[in-house]
């Protein structure tokens, strides 16, 4: 993989002023001279350990070494562990380490040391070892660049109520410029590196360093550990085990190399624990005390490839017979996108799901908090969305929402890139959380709207809840041009029975706080994305309560 140029990453930072000198101190003695370049950032908290990154450019094209260090005061009088790291070119010179032997429950300080002077200084913390103390979590999802400022990761770093945030995928997109020509609402001041699609390990690691460039995302991750899971646009559109949509082999080479380069950029940028031998492998789970068990999804790079849209296969039978559309379209689902062996974790994940699930039940945890990319909850096409679209819709427009509208009065989902186009594998699942489970949370994300949906199969009520997050910033179709109206809402809500609430219209995030007898969800909305400072516009709670035979059905306040 091509590595990138020091020089490049170098170019334009001769301004920066964000450096203490500490040469000839004992402390920088024998460190290298250059740049902190991105801030720094924690995630993966355990009991005992978490991991710290940061980014620093030697001012000579040799590695450069680094002192880490974790305190337990800001002015790291009591440094409880240290060391030294290397910052190279194979990873685009980002430092990961593993700070290990600290204390469970704990609040930490931490930075890093170089000739040229330290880095900003982190906040981070460990999981409580036992107990039931109270965890909260903020969930994000989408964060296109160019569509908007990152207000919600602005709003959410200056809460000193969050624990960890959970970014559930998209966090960056892979797009080139091209894009501005299809969403005018772009802003022209949001800009990102390479110009032109990603594809190479230099490209994906340029894109990562332009969304770690922006300075509100760089205090979120400064002052809160994260976990992450990735979705389709971490790779390319649509992404699935042996290809995707946005990627085509004539013109962009074989899928595998992508895939991988991928996939070292998120391993190299983010603050996630790598598992050894295993360079793509991200399912993995967090304990949080006896109250809840985090459980981290790979729900992208295992998965069959989705089938077609509605749109495409139902296209021939639309202007015909109702009932020879109504036939055909519950022929596709049972017999085709129902197939019962289509998956989207693969039968080795599926299987230690299972396991986690049962392990954290027998333990006596309170939740099985899972993380993932996409969406469990199935929501149908309401019938009147046909009058949403815009008055100079096209023919083809109209026709691709009649069918959709028409697949949503047979019960079925519309939105099949989701776990909707797996229902044998989504039934796997709930089945799972309900005979392996206590109580059962999802976060998701992916569409750009924010959900809370009851997941039918549990022994008396839902085998699980679910929170899918709205976007940072990316758009959807249905956002109507008045914030008062929430007719479109209460049409889902009416068409959907797992749906027990959704905002169309806002950017935002959603915090919950778990404790042991229920976890309470708060939804961030903003009406804009266009300027930094944009106020919060709604927010909503949502309750689901804890019982000795599963969780409770959301109640909405």
């Amino acid at each position: 993989m091509k590595s990138l140029s020091r020089r490049g990453t170098l170019a334009g930072l001769s301004g920066f002023t964000g450096i203490v000198a500490l040469s000839g101190t004992a402390a920088a003695r024998g460190l290298g001279d250059g740049v902190f370049t991105h801030g720094v950032a924690s995630g993966d908290p355990t009991t005992n350990a978490v991991i710290i990154w940061t980014r620093f450019v030697p001012k000579v094209a040799v590695p450069g070494p680094v002192r880490w260090q974790v305190a337990r005061d800001e002015a790291f009088s009591r440094i409880i562990a240290q060391g030294v790291a290397q910052a190279t070119p194979e990873t685009d010179y980002c430092i990961k380490v593993d700070a290990t032997g600290l204390a469970p429950g704990q609040r930490y300080f931490y930075r890093f040391l170089s000739r040229s002077g330290p880095s900003v200084t982190g906040l981070t913390r460990t999981a409580p070892e036992r107990g039931r103390e109270p965890l909260t979590i903020a969930g994000f999802a989408c964060s296109m660049l160019p569509a908007g400022y990152f207000r919600a990761y602005a709003d959410a770093a200056t809460r000193d109520d969050i624990d960890l945030c959970a970014h559930v995928g998209d966090y960056i997109y892979e797009y080139g410029d091209e894009l501005r020509q299809f969403a005018p609402n772009m802003l022209p001041e949001r800009t990102w590196e390479p110009k032109t699609e990603i594809i190479t390990y230099a490209d994906y690691a340029r894109r990562y360093a332009s969304y770690r460039a922006d300075p509100d995302l760089q205090e979120l991750h400064r002052v809160k550990p994260f976990v992450h899971v990735w979705d389709d646009h971490e790779f390319t559109n649509d992404a699935w085990r042996e290809g995707a949509q946005n990627h085509q082999p004539l013109t962009e080479g074989p899928w595998m190399p992508r895939r991988d380069a991928a996939a070292k950029a998120w391993f190299d940028w983010l603050p996630v624990r790598p598992q050894p031998g295993q360079p793509r492998r991200i399912h993995h789970t967090l304990k949080w005390g006896d109250l809840a068990h985090l459980i981290m999804l790979d729900s992208r790079l295992m998965r069959d490839k989705q089938p077609d849209s509605w749109q495409s296969l139902l296209n021939n039978f639309v202007d015909g017979d109702r009932a020879r559309f109504d036939r055909e379209a519950l022929r596709l689902w049972q017999d085709e996108i129902g197939a019962p062996t289509r998956t989207v974790l693969g039968s080795d994940q599926e299987t230690w799901l299972a396991s986690q699930l049962k392990a954290s039940r027998d333990a006596g945890t309170n939740w099985q908090v899972l993380i993932e990319g996409s969406v469990l909850g199935r929501f149908q096409m309401p019938r009147q969305s046909e009058t949403w679209l815009a008055p100079d819709a096209s023919a083809n427009e109209k026709k691709a929402r009649r069918i959709l509208a028409q697949v949503g009065e047979l019960g079925l989902p519309f939105d099949t890139p989701l776990w909707s186009g797996f229902p044998a594998a989504r039934e796997r699942l709930l089945a799972s959380c309900k005979a392996n489970g206590s109580n059962v949370f999802a976060f998701g994300g992916e569409t750009h709207i924010g959900w809370a949906f009851n997941l039918p199969g549990g022994p008396d009520g839902p085998a699980a809840v679910e929170i899918a997050c709205t976007a940072v910033t990316s758009s959807n179709s249905f956002r109507p041009d008045g914030f008062d109206d929430v007719s479109r809402e209460a049409a889902f809500i009416e068409a959907s029975p797992e749906l027990a609430w959704c905002d169309v219209h806002h950017w935002g995030y959603t915090s919950v706080r778990f404790e042991a007898k229920a976890a309470t969800a708060d939804f961030t909305g903003f009406r804009s994305v266009s300027a930094r400072n944009t106020p919060v516009a709604k927010r909503s709670q949502l309750v689901a309560e804890t019982t000795k035979v599963g969780v409770r059905p959301w109640i909405v306040s």
